[in-house]
């Protein structure tokens, strides 16, 4: 039970915001936190959410080095909480790994919280994502497609798809890595790296037209994205390779 009731109301509705892969979204959610973060400045579920919107933010939202600072630090004051909650751990770590590169915190604290909980979807997922970080693709796929069971219908569904579907695109299959980015795609239309993926694996197919369709629609979320950032801001990478993702965005039309 939280201790404080009108903070996790505050929580809560910043929760919802934070789903939504947009800037409008982030902005609500981090003034519902900072209110919540107000009322209780240890709340930890909270400075997990800040974490999260900050680190949506800074990679698809302008990259300001101040966002990612402000992440990190709402993810260090998870590490140092007393807190068992599955979802706060895993989107810590989240920020770990996608900001800092940091698995040697990210992965215990995913191991923490798929202990405590191994319901927890959002931790299956975290942990697909830090596999495919360090390039172990078959065992991002066990993690995504067990993320997928536990919550077929969860509100952040678009990124185990994500991973499943650049997991299968560093394994080979394009055919089946199109069919999971669909999904993704359907789940939330405005998540870019579900842009990324397919514009490449279309390169492949020698679907060129399309793949510079989906590069168009990639400007028209991100616009500020360009090979120069792709390596940071494109978690997958890794996984595929960043001079065939290069070769094959530059192919599809995303500006150096």
């Amino acid at each position: 039970r939280p201790d404080n009731l009108d903070a996790y109301d505050l929580y809560l509705r910043a929760l919802e915001q934070s789903y939504r892969f947009t800037q409008e979204g982030r902005a609500a959610g981090l003034a519902l936190l900072e209110a919540a973060l107000a009322l209780d400045p240890d709340y930890a579920e909270a400075h997990a959410v800040a974490a999260f919107c900050l680190q949506q933010r800074f990679l698809w939202g302008g990259r300001n080095p101040a966002d990612r600072a402000a992440a990190l630090a709402h993810a260090e004051a998870v590490a140092a909480a007393p807190t068992d909650d599955a979802t706060t751990l895993a989107l810590a770590a989240l920020a770990f790994s996608a900001l800092a590169r940091r698995h040697d915190a990210a992965l215990p604290m995913v191991e923490r919280a798929l202990a405590q909980t191994p319901s927890s979807a959002i931790a299956h997922t975290v942990f697909a994502l830090v596999e495919m970080m360090h390039s172990r693709p078959e065992a991002a796929v066990r993690h995504a497609e067990r993320s997928l069971r536990l919550s077929p219908f969860d509100p952040l569904r678009h990124l185990p798809e994500a991973i499943l579907g650049a997991a299968c695109l560093a394994m080979g299959d394009a055919e089946t890595a199109l069919r999971h980015i669909h999904k993704g795609r359907e789940a939330n239309p405005l998540f870019a790296p579900n842009l990324t993926t397919p514009a490449v694996c279309l390169v492949g197919l020698g679907r060129l037209d399309e793949a510079r369709a989906t590069v168009q629609r990639l400007l028209e979320i991100a616009p500020d994205t360009t090979l120069a950032n792709l390596d940071e801001r494109y978690l997958f990478a890794n996984a595929l390779g960043f001079e065939r993702i290069a070769a094959a965005l530059r192919l599809a039309g995303l500006p150096a």
